[in-house]
Parts: structure tokens; sequence; C-alpha cells
């Protein structure tokens, strides 16, 4: 069953590097420091996201919930549907995403760097990505 969206939600499981891209894309929220915030720290984001006027925070509600909708299975499988439809081949997609996975991996890093409080560790119950890359190496390709 899929998830209702919530603000805080999205914030939450969103990194900061790419809510600070989108916010910059849209010139607002400038004055939140992302760099200084855990990936989990979204009070300020959400603050100071609750004070842009009705019609902005709308629209970009509406993007939220197109995002929130394409973060699921059946969103990753529309988007593949897309890529081909435009002519962009499953492994532009699948190498797209490791070395998504790859970058925010790296940035991850450069967080822990900079604030050492950051556990440098993953969940017990999620593979290491090496791992994971193997097995989706094993796998047959997407048609």
């Amino acid at each position: 069953m899929a998830q209702e969206y919530q603000p805080r939600r999205f914030f939450r499981n969103a990194p900061n590097f790419l809510l600070r891209r989108y916010f910059a894309g849209h010139n607002v929220l400038s004055e939140v420091d992302f760099g200084a915030l855990t990936e989990t720290q979204v009070e300020p984001i959400y603050e100071a996201w609750l004070k842009l006027s009705d019609d902005v925070r709308k629209e970009m509600e509406q993007d939220f919930q197109d995002i929130d909708g394409l973060a699921t299975e059946g969103g990753s499988k529309a988007i593949l549907d897309e890529a081909r439809w435009h002519g962009t081949a499953a492994d532009t997609i699948r190498r797209g995403r490791a070395l998504y996975l790859r970058a925010s991996k790296a940035h991850a890093s450069q967080q822990v760097r900079r604030n050492p409080t950051i556990e440098n560790r993953q969940p017990a119950n999620h593979p290491p990505i090496r791992a994971a890359q193997r097995s989706a190496d094993r796998t047959r390709p997407c048609r």
C-alpha cells in the first residue's frame, strides 16, 4: 500500500543536496543552510517552506507528490517505459541509477567527515552497496 504524501516525510527521505538544488532552481529557501543540516533534520526546511506563499507552496507540493509517486516500483517502471519511448536504452537508465547511488554515497561520506556526530554505518538490514551491485549484475537485463 502506498504511503500518503506528507511534506515532512518527503523532506526527510529526499537527499538534502537535491532539495537544495530544487529550491535554488525556484529561487526560494536560500536562508536555509542545507550544509549544516543532517539528512533527517527537516524542521528548518519545513518551517521555511511553510513561510512561502500558498500558490508557490501548492505548486511545489504537486511536484513533491509526483516525485513521491515515481519513487515506487511502479514509478520506476513508468520511468523506464517513458525512457524507452524516447529512445533511451534501459542500460542508460540503470547506469544513471548506479552513478546516482555512487554520487550519493560520496556525498554521504563528505557529510560524515564534516559532521563527526553522524554514524558512518549502514543499517543492519541494508546490504552493502558492493554486494547489492554484484547481486544486480547476476539478474536478467530489463526488457
